[in-house]
């Protein structure tokens, strides 16, 4: 086996594990939140937060692969690049904050409160939905390798 095929390999399987995990979790904490169920909010989040972290050495071996196969100046490589990058931001900077946001309500409130509110929900789950279609979109580019 080579060393660009053991690249892929853990390319693949890091994406599958990390980034697949991560997608899920983050689409299933807006409705713990909405349940007020802080037990699965708390995991969701903790999860995000693991898998989320974890998930940098995809693009990592993803740019050793380009690199080792020559490919680090085509376009459909930069593209996939930047919207790794624009995942990972997304998931730094709105939806992982969001998310200890409303946990904190959650632990924070008794159940006569009002849970979080519709905005709320609606803010993290299109992030989330984002999220989803721009690490689906550079999975996309990186099969097609269309430029």
């Amino acid at each position: 086996m080579t060393s660009y095929q053991l690249l892929t390999i853990a390319h693949v399987a890091a994406a599958i594990v990390f980034v697949g995990t991560v997608t899920v979790a983050t689409s299933r904490f807006p409705r713990a939140a909405a349940e007020r169920d802080a037990g699965a909010a708390a995991e969701h989040h903790r999860i995000t937060v693991a898998y989320g972290s974890s998930a940098l050495v995809v693009p990592v071996l993803g740019l050793a692969l380009a690199q080792q196969s020559d490919r680090l100046g085509e376009a459909w490589v930069q593209t996939s690049l930047g919207l790794v990058v624009g995942a990972g931001i997304l998931l730094a900077v709105v939806i992982v904050p969001e998310q200890r946001r409303l946990l904190a309500q959650a632990q924070d409130q008794d159940r006569d409160e009002p849970g979080p509110t519709g905005a709320d929900l609606a803010k993290l789950r299109g992030a989330s939905g984002t999220l989803s279609l721009l690490w689906s979109a550079a999975l996309v580019l990186m099969v097609v390798q269309p430029w």
